[in-house]
């Protein structure tokens, strides 16, 4: 069975378990160096299961918990977080 791999990086990004936990992503625009938010919600609609997310990231837990809360019970879904909730990288 194939699986997609979505694999989430951001380590020079400003600290901000609160985007996490609203299961934000932080993307930087590489002409301005700005930060802009992206629903993990709407990337799990584009990519559906089977999947794998790894996130890379400070606070990765929290978004592997944003994540968990928005699967179904029946989705074949696994996510990967370097660290937990109340840890940085």
């Amino acid at each position: 069975k194939e699986r997609i791999v979505f694999h989430y990086m951001h380590q020079n990004a400003p600290s901000t378990p609160a985007l996490r936990d609203e299961g934000k992503l932080l993307l930087t625009v590489q002409d301005t160096n700005e930060h802009q938010n992206l629903s993990l919600g709407s990337v799990h609609e584009q990519l559906r299961a089977p999947a794998v997310y790894i996130f890379d990231c400070p606070h990765a837990g929290r978004l592997v918990s944003a994540l968990d809360g928005m699967l179904a019970p029946d989705e074949d879904v696994v996510a990967l977080g370097t660290c937990g909730a109340l840890e940085t990288l």
